[in-house]
């Protein structure tokens, strides 16, 4: 569907990013502001759940990062690396605050996610926090690639 085109979309100009030489100050700030806008928004994807039978019961839509993995952490390491490097003032003005804002975008979705396992706890006692029930909001039990 149209989620899974965006996600795809928003993977192929990252890596083209990644891969791109930005040497030029233009290049270098429209990358910056592509980064930083897919880095902090999530978009709607649906997802399915299955029952113990392996049956689909039902699908519904979850938000996702836009960028997560692997590419959330080269995201990072591109505006570091503008940070340090660039010569330009506002670019490296505007890679400062993409950095602050990517990390505190990613730190606002574990506090929410670790808010949504409180509340799935209280309404369902039984429920302890197990690495299922936090799939889908990170890529891995540790978080490393969140």
């Amino acid at each position: 569907g149209a989620p899974s085109l965006v996600k795809k979309a928003v993977n192929v100009l990252s890596e083209s990013i990644f891969a791109a030489d930005l040497s030029l100050e233009q290049i270098e700030l429209a990358a910056l502001k592509f980064l930083l806008t897919t880095g902090c928004r999530v978009a709607a994807c649906s997802s399915s759940t299955d029952d113990n039978d392996g049956e689909e019961e039902e699908n519904k839509t979850v938000m996702e990062p836009m960028l997560r993995g692997s590419h959330l952490l080269q995201t990072i390491r591109i505006c570091s690396h503008v940070y340090l490097q660039t010569e330009s003032k506002p670019n490296r003005t505007t890679a400062k605050a993409a950095l602050q804002q990517l990390v505190i975008s990613v730190f606002v979705r574990l506090e929410r996610a670790i808010e949504q396992l409180k509340v799935e706890e209280k309404v369902d006692p039984s429920a302890k926090a197990t690495t299922k029930s936090v799939e889908g909001t990170f890529a891995s039990q540790d978080h490393r690639d969140a």
